[in-house]
C-alpha cells in the first residue's frame, strides 16, 4: 500500500491530484476502508517529511487535497496530521519566533504524531514559547 499512497502524494506535488474514483478503486483494491486510506496516507507523509523526504509544501498540498476528499470528515491520525500542516502555514507575527510556523508548530507536532506511533490522541498544545525545532 505505501507504493500507491506514494503515487497519490506524488500527483499531489505535481498539482494533479487524483479524483474520488481512484481514491476508492485503491481502497477496494487493498480491502481497507476510506478511513484507513486517510490515517496510511497521513503516517506516510508525516514520516516522510520528518525523514527530509518531503518538503513542507508538498506535504501540506497532500493533506490539503486529502481534507477535501474526506469532505472536511478525517479520522483521528489523519485529522492531526493535516492539522500539523495546517499550523504551519501561516506567520505569526505576534509570537515570538513567528516567522517560521513550520518550526514552531508542524515539525513539533509531526515528531510528537510519530513518537506515538500510528495512533492519536489529538494531545499536542502548540507552544512557540519552548523554542523552535
Amino acid at each position: 500500500m505505501d507504493q500507491v499512497i506514494r503515487q497519490f502524494v506524488d500527483l499531489c506535488v505535481a498539482n494533479t491530484p487524483a479524483p474520488e474514483a481512484d481514491v476508492e478503486a485503491a481502497c477496494v483494491k487493498a480491502g481497507i476502508s476510506r478511513d484507513a486510506f486517510y490515517d496510511d496516507l497521513a503516517w506516510y507523509v508525516a514520516n516522510e517529511f520528518a525523514a527530509g523526504r518531503l518538503a513542507f509544501e508538498d506535504g501540506d498540498a497532500a493533506m490539503n487535497w486529502m481534507f477535501g476528499m474526506a469532505q472536511f470528515a478525517l479520522p483521528d491520525l489523519a485529522f492531526e496530521v493535516f492539522s500539523a500542516f495546517d499550523d504551519g502555514e501561516f506567520d505569526r507575527p505576534e509570537v515570538p519566533g513567528g516567522n517560521n510556523p513550520v518550526a514552531l508548530y508542524t515539525r513539533p507536532h509531526i515528531a510528537e504524531i510519530i513518537a506515538r506511533g500510528h495512533t492519536s490522541n489529538n494531545s499536542f498544545k502548540p507552544n512557540p514559547l519552548r523554542g523552535s525545532a
